[in-house]
């Protein structure tokens, strides 16, 4: 009987501890905090491929340093070729959303997210599964275990030192971040629910020097870093925090994103819309360059938060009522849409003539269906202009693409090398009052203004697609531009 209790009493104390010990556990998930900072080993894989490919989203340094390394290795380089011909580029739309906040999601939106959660290939693999076709997806995961052996020779395995420093750098701010995050989430009106967790997810590029490039994915930040830069730590941690605030605008809830778009699009100036374009950028700026930085260092960054006029000349001119409403605890409301829209037109008079805030968001209409034409044209705008938002209608009478044309303040290229007859009558149905202008040159660009929706129309003939990007150089070349504007091709501008 003795020996009975004592079994007993073994057993209350042991269910005791058990209890204690899983209040412990709790307790330490519920304090844990939802900002982390990784390495991943397969994303930084891709990132590398990607580069060697020249990808869009890569970083012209990365190619280059791959490219140094191994462009003499004729295997690597047919690995690179091969994979320059996948294609991510599939969508899906989400329904009842507002065309300028442009909801939906890209396969390679959903690559970057597998990307980031996958803790190898093999399980990066099942994560993406059906996203595109299963050659494809094959096709891809060949090409990464194949280019594996060159990703940690050059990079992975000599710069796991600096990836440590970055990784355990930046992790020492995960708190302030994750104060930073819940007042920006406050601010765009964004219940974040924090068991979904942010994640820092950088990757290394073995310079001191050099471009980097930063992707906002879901809830991800995939951040490139120069692995040889001393304290580039804190030039992550800028980023970081200023594409945190792209990552929770894009989850405002739809009702919140139609009352933002009612007042842009019911306002009676001709600058709402190009205020509208620049919002998401200029907010992005002015609380992760100026407020976030004050806020992590102490001192507010007195020089250029961002190489582009618009979007450094908005956040600064914003930036006061920014503040105000973040640091009393506001969420973003008509009257500061109102005031972001009266601010832009003040900050900059001239812009609805300034040929680079005309062509940061444009609309092409075009016949062609060469797939390398098309990008080769997207190349040049990118190139040329610093367009930041590219739609397109291909052919130009496609009825999803036709609905463009009733998209206020949004400049819109007619591209016509063929069915001349066709183009032009679309475009004479679309503004009854356009006359083709008197001229005899071969290829010409002409500029007339719909008054309608307010946007600039630019009409390209030429005789070969060739020919668009001379044209598109001397409209570079221009600070301002007016309805008649008319360039003519010339063999010696380019």
């Amino acid at each position: 009987m003795e020996n009975l209790n004592c079994a007993i009493m073994a057993i209350k104390v042991l269910f005791l501890y058990f209890g204690l010990l899983i209040f412990i556990v709790s307790d330490t998930f519920a304090q844990a905090e939802f900002i982390e900072v990784e390495c991943n080993k397969t994303l930084s894989l891709f990132t590398f491929m990607d580069a060697a490919a020249e990808g869009r989203a890569s970083s012209e340094s990365y190619t280059e340093f791959i490219m140094d390394q191994l462009s003499t290795d004729p295997a690597f380089m047919s690995l690179v070729q091969e994979f320059s011909t996948l294609d991510f580029d599939g969508r899906m739309e989400w329904k009842g959303y507002p065309k300028m906040r442009h909801a939906g999601i890209y396969a390679k939106d959903l690559l970057w997210m597998s990307l980031a959660q996958a803790e190898s290939i093999e399980d990066f693999s099942q994560r993406f599964y059906g996203v595109i076709p299963m050659h494809s997806h094959a096709k891809l995961i060949r090409l990464l275990k194949a280019g594996a052996p060159y990703f940690d020779r050059t990079v992975w395995n000599p710069q796991q030192g600096n990836i440590q420093t970055m990784v355990s750098s930046l992790s020492k701010y995960k708190s302030q971040i994750e104060d930073l995050f819940l007042k920006v989430s406050k601010f765009y009106g964004v219940d974040w629910d924090q068991n979904i967790p942010f994640t820092i997810q950088v990757y290394p590029i073995p310079l001191e020097r050099g471009m980097t490039t930063a992707i906002p994915k879901g809830n991800a930040l995939i951040c490139a870093f120069l692995s040889e830069k001393e304290n580039e730590y804190l030039g992550v941690l800028g980023i970081a925090i200023h594409e945190m605030c792209h990552i929770i605008y894009a989850q405002q809830t739809v009702e919140k994103q139609e009352e933002i778009d009612a007042i842009f699009n019911s306002h009676p100036s001709d600058f709402a819309q190009k205020a509208y374009a620049y919002l998401d950028e200029g907010l992005a700026t002015a609380l992760g360059n100026g407020w976030a930085y004050k806020e992590v260092h102490g001192t507010l960054d007195t020089s250029e938060w961002y190489n582009h006029e618009y979007i450094d000349g908005y956040a600064h001119a914003m930036f006061e009522d920014v503040v105000s409403y973040v640091n009393l605890g506001k969420t973003m409301d008509a009257s500061l849409v109102i005031k972001s829209i009266e601010t832009f037109e003040k900050t900059f008079p001239n812009a609805m003539r300034d040929v680079m805030g005309l062509l940061n968001q444009v609309i092409l209409f075009v016949n062609t269906e060469s797939e390398d034409k098309l990008r080769g044209m997207i190349d040049v705008f990118i190139k040329e202009f610093n367009t930041r938002s590219i739609s397109m209608s291909v052919p130009m009478d496609e009825p999803e693409g036709l609905a463009l044309l009733d998209e206020k303040s949004t400049s819109k290229f007619f591209i016509i090398d063929h069915d001349k007859e066709g183009a032009y009558g679309l475009i004479k149905k679309q503004y009854p009052s356009f006359n083709k202008p008197p001229v005899k040159a071969s290829a010409f660009l002409y500029i007339f203004k719909d008054v309608q929706t307010g946007s600039m129309i630019f009409l390209i003939e030429v005789q070969a697609l060739s020919q668009v990007e001379n044209l598109l150089d001397q409209l570079a070349k221009l600070e301002f531009i007016d309805p008649g504007t008319l360039l003519v091709y010339s063999s010696e501008s380019k």
